[in-house]
């Protein structure tokens, strides 16, 4: 009877060890779908990471491109701005210059002039003209205006 019962109790021992087997196979098996399934949310979070990541790359390219295009605009601005003013120095340096020669020319009213007649941007200084045309008269209607307005200004300074 006792190897009956050893054989019994071994029986046992083997059923209980077969039962937590079952149970801890049962519970890894859990696990493993859990994993399973966490495993293809990962790779959908993947796949959508990279897709932003190449959203995001596209976007900066196109920020670079944009910036680039804009600092070419910017530059051509920059560029006709200054070619701007570089005219608009030469023009004030012409009517600086013409400004002088008719207050210079309204100094010497009465003395005798002479010009060849028409309108010139050379400088009469270097050259030793007058402002004034023929028979020290004014050309247009601009140097006449000019003219009484300087007139106008010395009387008043004189006074």
């Amino acid at each position: 009877m006792t190897a009956q019962m050893w054989q019994m109790g071994l029986d046992v021992a083997v059923m209980i060890l077969l039962a937590a087997m079952l149970f801890f196979a049962i519970r890894l098996q859990k696990q493993l779908s859990e994993f399973r399934a966490g495993k293809s949310d990962f790779e959908k979070l993947v796949v959508d990471l990279a897709s932003s990541v190449n959203q995001a790359e596209k976007a900066i390219q196109g920020l670079r491109d944009t910036a680039r295009a804009s600092g070419r605009d910017l530059q051509a601005q920059i560029d006709a701005a200054r070619a701007l003013s570089d005219e608009m120095q030469i023009i004030t340096e012409a009517g600086d210059n013409l400004a002088g020669r008719l207050e210079r020319a309204a100094g010497n009213v009465g003395a005798p002039v002479s010009r060849s007649g028409g309108f010139s941007i050379r400088d009469p200084e270097a050259e030793g003209e007058p402002a004034a045309g023929a028979g020290g008269e004014l050309q247009s209607r601009a140097e006449k205006e000019l003219f009484e307005a300087l007139q106008g200004g010395r009387k008043g300074r004189k006074s």
